[in-house]
């Protein structure tokens, strides 16, 4: 969002756990989310507002391999990611498009062996993470009634949700730039009525 974003969150696990080919790593803990969802399995996030995304996640594995982000259970192509360097640490930076409802995990895709996430090599605080992932939105999609919209310039309107899932920011539900257009028409005319009116007072 131009001002702040409304949805965002950070999920993250520190203790090993083995995840399988195809199978989803579990996010034990999360912190500071707000309007996202994470679900009883700890293995899927949900989407509470529609809009663009910003996916960050690092992970460290065991050993080399290729994971994925799945949406609604679907691999997204574009987020394959493979690592076979020494400390077998995976990063994957994506924009997304969501709509309300949407779920993301994060899989071992088609690894030929079960991963483990592992525990650093090195440093005295054994609980820390292999796995951190942040979310947060950074925009409305887009408004096929608004092709050109204008910015809005109200900070409020950025940051004013309802509990809803369904809410949008408040200038995908005004089209301020044919509300701007509007504004113009109504202008003219009513300098056009004034000046008949002035033209007849005058007679």
């Amino acid at each position: 969002m131009v001002n702040g974003s409304d949805a965002y969150g950070s999920f993250f696990s520190m203790q090993p756990q083995p995840v399988q080919p195809l199978e989803s790593v579990v996010f034990h803990y999360e912190h500071n989310v707000k309007h996202l969802e994470l679900d009883e399995s700890k293995k899927n996030i949900k989407i509470l507002i529609p809009g663009m995304y910003l996916l960050n996640l690092t992970a460290q594995f065991d050993q080399p391999s290729q994971v994925a982000f799945f949406i609604n259970d679907i691999v997204d192509p574009t987020t394959v990611t493979a690592s076979n360097s020494g400390a077998h640490i995976v990063t994957v930076h994506q924009l997304f498009s969501f709509n309300t409802n949407d779920m993301i995990s994060f899989r071992n895709y088609i690894s030929n062996v079960t991963l483990t996430t592992s525990i650093p090599a090195s440093g005295t605080i054994v609980d820390s993470q292999n796995i951190d992932f942040t979310i947060n939105r950074i925009a409305s999609l887009p408004n096929p009634d608004c092709p050109t919209p204008i910015p809005n310039t109200t900070s409020w309107c950025y940051f004013h949700h309802s509990d809803s899932s369904d809410t949008e920011d408040c200038i995908d539900h005004n089209c301020i730039y044919n509300n701007k257009e509007n504004n113009k028409e109504n202008k003219d005319s009513n300098k056009k009525d004034n000046k008949k009116e002035n033209k007849n007072v005058k007679k």
